[in-house]
C-alpha cells in the first residue's frame, strides 16, 4: 500500500469520526451529538432575545492598578480614596462587547461558532448567557462592576472594596496549603473593565463553543428516558412480585394503569367495610391495608424518587460545566492579550453580591442548583491559577497568543 493511499485512509477515518464525535474546540474530548446541526441553528435563531437599546451607548473604561512610564503602578490597596485626575475613556457599548469577542474568537484552531452575535439588554438582574451564537449581558452586570470600580477609588474603608489582600486572604482562609503568589502578582496588575466583561464573554464564549446549552437539552432527552424506563419497568416487576403474573400481563396492567386501579379500588372497599362495621377488624384485615398503602406508596415513589435522582444527577453535571467554563475561559482571556485574574475578580463580586454562610442550608441550596457557589467556583480558579499562567492549559488547537496590550 502506498503512502498517499495510506494518508487518504487516515483522513477519511479521521473526517469519519470527526462527523460522528466531533470534539470539543475548547477541550478537544469527542462527545456524542444527538441534535443534528440543522436543528441546533434553528434553536440558535429562536433564542435571540428582545432587545431595548440603551439610554446612554457609551460606557466608561475604568482602570485600577494604572502604570505609567514615569511613575509605577500602584497596588488597589494604595487606590483606595485617591480617584484619578484623568478622565476616562468611553467606549460604544458594541465595541465593549464585540472587540473582546474578536480577539478570542480568532484564536481557535476550528470554531464550532461562525459568527457571534451580542446584544446588551436594560435588566435589573446581573446576568449573562448564551445559546449557540448569541451572548446577552445585562446593564445590571456593567453597573456593578463600574460601581465596584469607583468603590475602590472612593472607600475609606480598606476592607469594603475587593481589592487584591481580601481575594487573597479570603484564599488562605478556605485553602491554607494553595499558594497565591502568581495570583497575587496578577491582581495588582493593570485591570480594567474592559478586562471583567472579556472574563464574562469568555465564560459564555466557552458555554457556546462547548454546546452546553444545547447539550443540556440532550441530557434532559436522555435523562427523560431513563426516568421513564426505570419507573415503567420498576412498576412492572412490582407487579410481577405482587400478583404472581407474567411480564406481559404486569406491563400491559401498568400501561393501561390496570393495577393501581386495582389497587385503589380494593384498598377502598376494605375501608369501607372496616367503617361500616368495626367488628370486623382483626389482624388479617389490618395487614391487608397496610400492604396496599405500602403498594400504592411503592408505585408512587419509583418514578418520583427516579426523577428526583436524576434530577441531582443532571444539575451536578452542569455545576462541573460551570467549573470547567471558569477554568478555560481564564486560558482564553490570557491568550487574547488580557489580564486573567479578571475572572477571579468577577467572581468575588459575584461572591460579595450574595456571599456565602456556609450554613447547612446553604450546602442542600448548594446540592440542588444548577450553579456552584460564588465562593466555591473563585477557589476553583485559585487553585488552577498557577496553571494558566504556566500555560498548563490552553485552549485546545490554539498556538497563536495576542500580545497583552499595554497601559500609558
Amino acid at each position: 500500500m502506498s503512502v498517499s493511499t495510506q494518508i487518504n485512509q487516515r483522513s477519511f477515518s479521521t473526517q469519519f469520526l470527526d462527523f460522528c464525535l466531533p470534539r470539543n474546540p475548547i477541550t478537544g474530548n469527542r462527545g456524542l451529538h444527538i441534535i443534528p446541526r440543522i436543528f441546533e441553528r434553528f434553536i440558535e435563531l429562536s433564542a435571540v432575545p428582545r432587545v431595548y437599546p440603551p439610554k446612554d451607548p457609551l460606557i466608561l473604561i475604568k482602570q485600577i492598578n494604572k502604570s505609567s512610564n514615569d511613575s509605577p503602578k500602584k497596588p488597589i490597596e494604595e487606590q483606595i480614596n485617591k480617584s484619578s485626575n484623568d478622565s476616562p475613556e468611553k467606549k460604544h457599548i458594541d465595541d465593549l462587547l464585540k472587540v473582546p469577542i474578536t480577539k478570542m474568537a480568532s484564536l481557535f484552531q476550528k470554531r464550532r461558532i461562525d459568527t457571534y452575535k451580542c446584544y446588551f439588554v436594560n435588566q435589573g438582574i446581573i446576568n449573562a448567557y448564551s445559546l449557540g451564537g448569541n451572548i446577552v449581558i445585562t446593564n445590571n452586570l456593567i453597573q456593578q462592576i463600574n460601581n465596584e470600580f469607583d468603590l475602590i477609588c472612593t472607600s475609606t474603608d480598606p476592607d469594603l472594596p475587593i481589592t487584591t489582600t481580601n481575594i487573597c486572604k479570603q484564599i488562605r482562609t478556605r485553602l491554607p496549603t494553595v499558594q497565591t503568589a502568581s495570583l497575587e502578582t496578577a491582581l495588582n496588575e493593570p485591570l480594567s473593565t474592559e478586562d471583567i466583561i472579556a472574563a464574562v464573554l469568555a465564560h459564555e464564549i466557552v458555554h457556546s463553543e462547548s454546546r452546553d446549552s444545547l447539550g443540556l437539552l440532550e441530557t434532559t432527552m436522555l435523562f427523560n428516558g431513563c426516568v421513564t424506563a426505570i419507573a415503567y419497568f420498576g412498576q412492572v416487576f412490582l407487579c410481577m412480585f405482587y400478583y404472581k403474573v407474567s411480564f406481559k400481563a404486569a406491563s400491559m396492567g401498568v400501561f393501561f394503569g390496570d393495577f393501581f386501579k386495582h389497587l385503589l379500588n380494593v384498598l377502598q372497599k376494605e375501608l369501607v367495610a372496616v367503617f361500616e362495621d368495626s367488628s370486623r377488624i382483626n389482624r388479617d384485615i389490618v395487614h391487608k391495608i397496610v400492604k396496599h398503602c405500602f403498594m400504592i406508596l411503592t408505585f408512587l415513589i419509583i418514578p418520583f424518587g427516579a426523577a428526583f435522582s436524576f434530577f441531582l444527577i443532571h444539575n451536578y453535571l452542569r455545576r462541573q460545566k460551570e467549573r470547567r467554563c471558569d477554568l478555560y475561559a481564564m486560558a482564553l482571556i490570557k491568550q487574547a492579550g488580557y489580564n486573567p485574574a479578571a475572572m477571579v475578580w468577577f467572581l468575588k463580586l459575584l461572591d460579595k453580591i450574595a456571599p456565602s454562610s456556609h450554613s447547612l442550608a446553604d450546602q442542600i441550596f448548594t446540592a440542588i442548583t444548577t450553579h456552584p457557589m460564588s465562593e466555591d467556583r473563585l477557589l476553583d480558579c485559585a487553585r488552577q491559577f498557577e496553571k494558566i499562567q504556566n500555560d498548563e492549559i490552553k485552549i485546545y488547537g490554539s498556538t497563536q497568543t495576542i500580545v497583552p496590550k499595554t497601559t500609558g
